[in-house]
């Protein structure tokens, strides 16, 4: 428990004793009315909650941020995904009957959380549910989580809202609503996109609708743990440029409030012992690591600042000081009752003055019942005034917002301009005309609270505290239709028109595919020609080769040489014929005359060789040049019928262009035709939008006068009502106090005179702890300058 809690809990306690003290001593005195009331004050205070709005944009860290605060991961927390929802995050202990968790629906139903599992919250507070968030945004008004947490424990109630860039129109309500009710309120930046544009289009509401109410925000940078000190960012840069951004939006100021930088994700791997790493995949290994992430993370610092806000900023101090003003008033009260029947008791009037005292009596009731007949009718009629003028107020802001959407759309020219203003009329319309309604709501609470004061000032606190109730309770809507676009759609007959051109189109393609593979042909053709140029200086180069060998070709001569030869012989005689059977015939050595043909047959050879060479090349040239004569197409004929389609296609483009110049002009015509149509939808739209608005913002404003002055009436009836009983009752008591004597008379002097002491003391008691809580409650969000 850190030190603004604990004293905060001995204030509390303080002004519970107390309270139990007047309670107990109207008691006594059968003031059970006033008694009663006394003890709902002090439920109040005894079940006070400070509530802690934090909102931001989505991915600036919030459910991380909330998470650390209660040193437990409960809420979801993504990089892709963001809250959906408005989630009251209440102790468990708050649970009606148990429940782990509510939802409540749009449309009135309510739906008990089995558990508090990750997945479970998913469902009803993420996008990552089941259906997203068109189920979780569209469908659920808001969810009470009942969680088991030290923080919460200590009277706390946190509201996660959905991230600004992703908010819907209730949740927005819901969110602004719980601003102005809340003891304190976060407003989130991340340090790694630090005052976007959505920022300060949101701070800019606040200040605009909330004025003076919009002091009760702390600025935060979160994140800080995403400063690249090592591209020479540092966490003091950061934040001046915020600050830097801050004064540029709001150029009017001089100061700001302070700027907490805080690292959400650090802190909570700090606290819950569950989470394990860090940022990069950081392992946390010690309680040394914990210990240094905690004071990175500067969560501390931050929390005790918030303590002294919430214990001892402006809400505390009225919800502790409202049931001590009431009391001292009260006691007061009694007080000067028992001192007149004291002095009647005593004697110092006659039995004449005291029949007086019963005459002014009975004529102070008269007068008072009088006074009730007649004091509701000056307001009413003022109510009426204020009505009226509110009224006329609406409609001069329709007219300008009729007038500014006709001066946008008169000058575009562009149908599809035009048609993207209109998909987001109804958008701009229904931001233009809540912001109406909030500005009349606060108005018309204004004016009559003004005049509840002029009239009847006395009641003006309770009177103001029931106009909050009902001003929150009603809400005018803005009920804008949705804008039909089919009926401006531009009727160009371009289906039939597009396929006319589409058809010159196709014969153009046709065309120039067709010139395309003319061409090819021709290169073709061209290439072929050449080969055959080629064939022919060949072929004629072979018959010339041919020709001169043929003619240049010499015969060898034949050359004769002598060679001697062994020829055979005959033996004469018997021994020769013996002889010739032995050993054969006579062998005989003679001279011949030998022709030598070599060369000259090896002339021939080669030149039948070579011949019947050039006889084949000559063959297979003119075999190719055959099958290529076969083949071929001329070039030049190609080309005629290339410069013939080129022309067709010079004939249709000009047939084209001129088709699509008339369709383009008639599309024109048709466009300014359709612009105007449209212009005149637009603004027939928004007229029937206006005077839908100012038909609604008319019966909500006398549906409101009816509400306002019925309950004005009632509190002051009622009071005029108790006025006149504490007067019938003093008038019985003097009637009584007439016959009292003797013995009895002195002991209901002795009766009075304690209870006057006992009032005397609460009284006492009473004014020092007032002048203490107005000396010590009167902590407020400090500025700094620009």
């Amino acid at each position: 428990m850190n030190q603004f809690e604990q004293q905060y809990n001995e204030r509390k306690n303080t002004v519970v004793n107390y309270l139990n003290d007047v309670i107990t001593l109207l008691e006594n005195q059968q003031k059970d009315d006033i008694a009663k009331a006394l003890m709902n004050l002090k439920k109040n205070v005894e079940h006070n909650l400070f509530s802690i709005v934090l909102v931001g944009e989505f991915s600036a860290g919030k459910s991380t941020f909330l998470n650390a605060l209660m040193h437990k991961k409960i809420l979801p927390s993504f990089t892709s995904e963001t809250t959906a929802t408005v989630n009251f995050l209440r102790h468990k202990e708050e649970a009606p009957n148990g429940e782990a968790g509510i939802v409540y629906y749009n449309d009135g139903r309510t739906e008990v959380l089995p558990d508090l599992s990750l997945k479970t919250i998913e469902q009803v507070v993420s996008t990552r549910g089941d259906k997203g968030e068109e189920r979780v945004a569209t469908t659920i008004d808001h969810v009470d989580l009942f969680l088991e947490s030290d923080f919460l424990k200590k009277g706390v109630m946190l509201v996660d809202s959905p991230g600004l860039n992703g908010v819907a129109d209730n949740h927005r309500e819901i969110t602004e609503k719980q601003i102005k009710a809340s003891h304190a309120s976060i407003f989130m930046f991340s340090a790694d996109h630090p005052g976007s544009k959505t920022d300060f289009e949101f701070v800019r509401d606040l200040r605009e609708q909330y004025g003076s109410q919009s002091n009760n925000i702390f600025y935060v940078l979160n994140k800080i743990d995403a400063v690249r000190k090592s591209e020479g960012q540092s966490i003091e840069g950061v934040i001046e440029d915020l600050k830097k951004s801050y004064a540029k939006q709001f150029p009017e100021d001089t100061t700001m409030p302070p700027i907490y930088p805080i690292a959400g994700f650090a802190a909570l791997v700090a606290r819950d012992k569950d989470m394990k790493e860090y940022i990069g995949g950081e392992v946390i290994k010690s309680q040394q690591r914990r210990d240094e992430l905690e004071q990175f993370s500067r969560m501390e610092d931050f929390e005790t600042r918030l303590w002294k806000y919430l214990t001892e900023g402006e809400r505390t101090k009225a919800q502790l000081l409202e049931p001590i003003n009431t009391s001292i008033a009260e006691l007061n009260e009694q007080r000067k009752l028992l001192e007149e029947q004291k002095e009647l008791l005593e004697g110092k009037e006659s039995s004449e003055e005291l029949i007086k005292q019963k005459e002014f009596l009975e004529q102070k009731i008269e007068d008072l019942q009088k006074e009730k007949k007649q004091v509701v009718n000056p307001l009413s009629m003022k109510i009426s005034t204020i009505i009226k003028e509110l009224n006329e107020d609406i409609k001069a802001q329709c007219i300008n917002i009729e007038n500014r959407i006709n001066a946008e759309v008169e000058p575009i020219e562009d149908v599809e301009e035009l048609n993207s203003y209109a998909q987001n009329l109804v958008k701009y319309l229904d931001s233009k005309y809540k912001r109406i309604a909030q500005n009349i709501d606060n108005k018309l609470k204004d004016e009559l609270l003004i005049t509840v004061q002029e009239e009847c000032s006395e009641y003006f606190s309770e009177i103001n505290s029931g106009l909050l109730e009902i001003s929150n309770k009603f809400v005018l809507k803005t009920n804008i239709s949705e804008f039909n676009l089919g009926e401006i759609q531009i009727n160009n007959d371009l289906e039939k028109k597009e396929a006319e051109l589409s058809i010159i189109k196709e014969k153009m393609s046709e065309l120039r595919k067709k010139v395309s593979g003319l061409e090819e042909d021709s290169i073709e053709a061209q290439e072929l020609e050449a080969e055959l140029g080629k064939k022919e200086e060949e072929l004629y180069n072979l018959r010339n080769r041919k020709s001169s060998y043929i003619s240049n070709f010499i015969v060898p001569e034949i050359h004769y040489k002598t060679e001697q030869e062994w020829k055979e012989g005959s033996r004469g005689g018997l021994l020769g014929g013996l002889a010739y059977i032995l050993v054969g015939s006579k062998k005989e050595l003679a001279n011949k005359e030998v022709a030598d043909t070599r060369a000259r047959d090896i002339a021939i050879a080669d030149r039948d060789k070579y011949l019947s060479e050039l006889d084949n090349e000559t063959k297979r040239l003119e075999d190719e040049r055959k099958n290529m004569k076969t083949s071929l197409r001329s070039s030049k004929v190609i080309e005629i019928e290339i410069r013939n389609n080129m022309e067709q296609i010079k004939d249709l483009q000009t047939e084209y262009e001129e088709k699509q110049k008339k369709i383009i002009e008639n599309m024109r015509k048709n466009s300014a035709k359709a612009c105007r149509k449209m212009t005149r939808n637009i603004n027939n739209y928004t007229e029937d939008c206006s005077d839908k608005f100012i038909s609604s913002a008319s019966m909500y404003l006398i549906s409101q006068q009816k509400n306002y002055v019925e309950f004005t009436k009632s509190i002051f009836e009622r009071n005029i009502n108790q006025k006149m009983n504490e007067q019938k009752q003093r008038l019985d008591k003097v009637l009584e106090l007439i016959n009292t004597e003797g013995k009895e008379r002195d002991e209901q002097l002795s009766v009075m005179n304690n209870d006057i002491e006992k009032i005397k003391d609460l009284q006492n008691k009473g004014i020092e702890i007032k002048t203490d809580l107005e000396e010590c409650l009167n902590d407020t969000i400090e500025q700094e300058a620009l």
